[in-house]
């Protein structure tokens, strides 16, 4: 009782759920994990997807395995092979994303290595004028200070951000788009604020 030693195990078999963000449902989640005080194994992980909202909806999966050991609850060598075929990202309106490939990871964290192969089996993204629509005419230059009397000015401090976990990573990706990419975009071409007519 003094030291107890966890050795848990997780198994699911036909789960499944239903994510509106990506009109996607993942059904069945197959999942068979141990974790060991030094070691967490990925016996089994695979998940189907399917699309909601398609005519005729298409499936695609996505399979996980591998081992991570563990030091003190941390990871550090790190062997892990992942498989997708057309495996769905999202399927809404505004991104249509299915990919197949095989990627691994292996390494002592974090200094990992990922390598692998993914092509692009539908990528449709569509994208409204308001994100290309240009603000920066309305702003003023961080350099330039305007003062106001019985105003107080307040200075926001920047965030220097230190150095990620990810500078650590080597990353060999190919990607094939396999000519499936479309990008539909809405350009603003009106004469509104912050805006040249063209």
């Amino acid at each position: 009782l003094a030291q107890p030693v966890p050795v848990i195990s997780l198994d699911t078999t036909g789960a499944g759920f239903t994510l509106a963000a990506t009109a996607l449902r993942y059904e069945p989640i197959n999942i068979d994990i141990d974790f060991t005080t030094d070691r967490l194994a990925i016996n089994n992980l695979k998940i189907k997807t399917s699309q909601l909202y398609a005519t005729r909806p298409r499936e695609g999966s996505f399979k996980v395995k591998g081992e991570v050991a563990l030091e003190n609850g941390a990871p550090t060598n790190v062997d892990i092979t992942t498989r997708m075929k057309e495996f769905w990202l999202s399927s809404t309106k505004q991104a249509n994303l299915a990919i197949s490939g095989k990627v691994g990871i292996k390494g002592d964290y974090p200094n990992l290595g990922i390598k692998g192969k993914i092509a692009m089996d539908e990528a449709r993204f569509e994208i409204g004028e308001e994100v290309l629509k240009e603000t920066s005419g309305l702003l003023v230059d961080e350099q330039v200070e305007i003062h106001r009397d019985k105003s107080e000015v307040v200075r926001i401090k920047k965030v220097i951000e230190g150095p990620s976990v990810t500078d650590n990573f080597s990353i060999d990706l190919g990607v094939d788009f396999q000519q499936n990419v479309v990008l539909k975009a809405d350009i603003p071409l009106t004469g509104e604020s912050g805006f040249s007519q063209l």
